[in-house]
């Protein structure tokens, strides 16, 4: 990594301590599902999901003199929503034993220093509150199976989520996995403290798709559609006024000064529970499709494709911070013409 400098090599594997009492992750998760015929060639479909989500996998710092984990202390904070919440901080002790809570004490456990090791390990609990996470989501969907030249499928979501999401680094993209790339799930509690509740970052509530295809007597050729439809996913709106935190500028006041230690030390939600949402979109593609025989067992299809025929221009990545919140960053794929040509024996 090019932080530790060109002239020194570290192992492979310098990122992937973890803490031995760690366990992997899992869900609980069941479905009702209720299946009602309509008609010979119709059919209804209910369907509701519940999946709860636990023991996710953090990023800690941990004092490598002692080998434990710092110990934290917030303090009561009001965001500029007025949403009320903690902020925390790392809990200074006279670490290099001098009997002196001081500036020698708060820049010990320091985020790119020799005195701080991290270890992977499930999220503590903050604030008395478990992380964890809880999906539901309602679908009805309709499917005309394929009589008098035509078919369709037509499915309509509506989706509720709750939960630990950490609003971090890039709201416009979302793994959920610690150590991707330079990004970990959490590394103070202020990722965590007032992101334990609200809705998901990449979920839109609501979700429709109408696809179907139609066979044009006479030329015989197949006509094809398919409209998506979502309501627009949460954006949260980062509060990054954080309180008196400490710098070696000044000399450290342990009734005043929050030290941290991890990546982006900032709460990210104004109010995890009350975000902005992105415009919804509407995409429809269409497709016309004729297959041609020119001899025994053989033939060649031709395509034509028109993707995002009508040019929906809804936004893709928006600005989430400071003077950039709701800016328009990117736009969905534009208009796309395709021709295709298939040759099968």
């Amino acid at each position: 990594p090019s932080r530790y400098g060109a002239t020194s090599t570290q192992p492979a594997s310098w990122r992937l301590e973890v803490d031995p009492s760690t366990t992997s992750p899992y869900s609980d998760q069941f479905n009702i599902s209720l299946q009602r015929q309509l008609g010979r060639d119709l059919a209804i479909e209910f369907t509701y999901v519940y999946k709860k989500t636990q023991d996710f996998i953090t990023l800690s710092p941990y004092n490598i003199a002692t080998g434990e984990f710092y110990e934290y202390t917030g303090r009561p904070y009001t965001t500029t929503a007025g949403y009320e919440t903690t902020l925390g901080g790392i809990e200074i002790e006279d670490f290099n034993g001098d009997g002196v809570i001081d500036n020698d004490a708060a820049s010990h456990p320091c985020y790119q220093c020799e005195t701080t090791g991290w270890r992977a390990r499930n999220a503590p609990d903050f604030d008395g509150k478990t992380p964890d996470r809880v999906y539901q989501g309602f679908q009805i969907v309709l499917n005309k199976r394929f009589s008098n030249r035509w078919q369709g499928n037509f499915a309509i979501n509506y989706t509720k989520t709750d939960g630990f999401y950490p609003r971090v680094v890039d709201q416009n993209w979302y793994v959920d996995m610690p150590l991707m790339q330079d990004t970990p799930l959490g590394s103070t509690p202020n990722h965590y403290n007032n992101n334990l509740a609200g809705p998901a970052l990449m979920t839109p509530e609501w979700m429709a798709k109408l696809a179907g295809s139609y066979t044009i007597p006479v030329i015989e050729t197949d006509f094809g559609f398919r409209l998506r439809y979502d309501s627009g996913r949460a954006i949260f709106e980062i509060d990054q006024n954080l309180g008196p935190w400490w710098s070696d500028a000044q000399e450290f006041d342990p009734d005043v000064h929050l030290v941290q230690s991890g990546w982006h030390e900032r709460m990210v939600a104004i109010d995890a529970e009350d975000p902005l949402w992105m415009p919804s979109k509407t995409i429809v593609d269409l497709n016309l499709r004729k297959r041609f025989g020119i001899g025994k067992g053989m033939g060649i299809t031709a395509s034509f494709d028109a993707l995002n025929a009508f040019n929906d221009g809804s936004a893709n990545r928006v600005g989430f911070s400071g003077a950039d919140i709701g800016q328009v960053n990117s736009f969905i794929t534009p208009r796309v013409y395709r021709l295709g040509l298939k040759f099968d024996f």
